[in-house]
């Protein structure tokens, strides 16, 4: 693929395909002059990947394959932009706002599991190892829970021995070799709307909204930018371990362990116990963060959507079955943006600064008005629990 369209342009090479393949709005052999099973081929190539790897493996393909790429790709970076998303994917430029009940785009939606994983995921691999050498932070009172000297003492001088995600918290544990095992102290990061937590070299310029920042040793950044200041800073101090049953180990160690149950490793039975006589909506309880903590809106939507369920119905009349299958599908759904690197419909970047692109998957969310891909019934749009809540009248019951 030509350079000039970047590296974001090669990550996008599975939207443009899965757009072209599935998304029944072009006409490939008409509009492109390119032949549809040629695209059709391509995207069983690309498809299982993720987008680290499909970097590598368009390396390997014959000139006229990465042509093929080429061509799509600037196609549906235009094609895209125009009717999906307020801002266009390759180039970032500002696209006009609508008001279109067919927009596939919603409010600024809050990084969810998956685009927490992702970036912990990329932190941790980036940074583990290394020791910070100093702390900066920004001085505005919303972004810190624990007191920016607190902050500063605690992480200058500590090395980083792992990033993880608890819930929607990224947890970096810091060794500060002041203190004895197994009980490390811990910095939480929670993004909030907005957040994002880069790493940088320091001569990239440092962003607007930047509230922290972490130099190491080797001279790289932990950088923390929020322009709506809603995401949180904070150090976690080992205390007592949680006599409560879990899913994990966590709580028996003392480390931050989130105040809800993790969905990606919850057992089926303790799934179908936590909706066990609640009379709430069943899409209010899965964003309940004291039950399942890291489920959002996005994924609540789609998980339901897949489990064939109504999100209005009463959590604690659901079957065992019904409660099952939707464990399922909520690991799936959960499971699959982790590997697409999480839906960016707002200000969501992973480490590096790159969009993920779970949300050319969207069955429901975002999708009011437009045609359900399995019926072909419109996606209805209803505000549930205060939240814009996505689902098929027909496929759902």
């Amino acid at each position: 693929m030509s350079a000039e369209l970047g590296f974001n342009t090669y990550v996008l090479v599975g939207n443009a395909l899965n757009y072209l393949v599935n998304g029944a709005r072009v006409d490939s052999e008409a509009e492109l002059g390119v032949p549809a099973a040629a695209i059709a081929s391509l995207y069983r190539r690309i498809d299982p990947l993720t987008p680290r790897e499909i970097l590598h493996a368009i390396e390997e393909f014959p000139p006229e394959e990465r042509s093929l790429l080429d061509h799509c790709c600037r196609y549906c970076l235009r094609a895209i932009a125009e009717v999906t998303s307020p801002r266009c994917w390759g180039c970032r430029a500002t696209q006009p706002k609508t008001s279109s009940p067919n927009s596939r785009w919603s409010p600024p939606a809050m990084p969810e599991l998956p685009e927490v994983e992702t970036i912990a995921n990329g932190v941790h691999a980036r940074v583990h190892g290394a020791r910070i050498a100093a702390v900066w932070t920004s001085g505005k009172p919303q972004t810190f829970k624990s007191p920016e000297a607190e902050i500063a003492d605690v992480l200058t001088g500590a090395t980083i021995e792992s990033v993880r995600r608890v819930g929607k918290t990224i947890v970096m544990t810091v060794d500060r070799g002041r203190q004895k095992k197994p009980a490390p102290t811990e910095f939480l990061i929670h993004l909030g709307m907005t957040g994002r937590l880069l790493v940088s070299l320091p001569e990239v310029p440092q962003p607007p909204h930047t509230h922290a920042v972490l130099t190491l040793a080797d001279h790289r950044e932990v950088r923390f930018v929020d322009p709506r200041r809603f995401g949180r800073l904070s150090i976690h101090r080992p205390g007592p371990a949680s006599s409560r049953t879990t899913d994990n180990e966590q709580r028996s160690t003392g480390t931050y362990s989130g105040p809800g149950r993790e969905p990606l490793t919850i057992s089926p039975d303790d799934f179908v116990a936590l909706f066990r006589g609640r009379k709430t909506p069943i899409k209010a309880a899965l964003l309940n963060q004291s039950l399942l903590h890291g489920v959002g809106n996005i994924y609540a939507d789609e998980s339901l959507f897949r489990a064939g369920i109504r999100p209005r119905r009463q959590a604690g009349r659901l079957t065992r079955a019904e409660l099952i299958g939707l464990r399922t599908a909520l690991q799936a759904v959960l499971r699959r943006a982790i590997k697409l690197g999480g839906s960016s419909v707002s200000d969501y970047v992973d480490a590096e600064g790159m969009r993920g692109y779970f949300q050319i998957e969207h069955k429901v969310y975002g999708r009011a008005a437009e045609p359900c891909t399995v019926c072909a019934t419109p996606i209805q749009k209803i505000t549930l629990a205060g939240r814009g809540t996505h689902f098929c009248p027909c496929c759902q019951k």
